[in-house]
């Protein structure tokens, strides 16, 4: 059986879509544009695109260890980005 990869539980809010989380929803746009391309775009592919982490590796013709790696290491990042700009509380922990 083929999963889809999600961000939920990880970064994403854990309520409805307010005006806080639309806020919250464009800062981590920001924030994933920013990051490195080793990290931004196996997000976008996984998390945006809704591809599986094979599928991902396959486009970015690297193992699928790497891809979990670096989606590991990109959520880190935000996660720490998003708490310097006072979003920590607003997503649910690593899991």
């Amino acid at each position: 059986m083929r999963t889809r990869e999600s961000m939920s539980g990880s970064i994403l809010p854990t309520t409805g879509l307010g005006p806080t989380d639309l806020t919250f929803v464009a800062v981590l746009r920001e924030e994933v544009n920013r990051l490195p391309d080793r990290y931004r775009l196996p997000v976008t592919l996984c998390y945006l695109d809704g591809k599986t982490n094979e599928e991902a590796a396959a486009r970015l013709s690297c193992p699928v260890g790497t891809i979990k790696g670096r989606l590991t290491r990109a959520r880190r990042a935000l996660r720490a980005r998003l708490s310097r700009r006072g979003l920590d509380s607003e997503f649910a922990p690593e899991g």
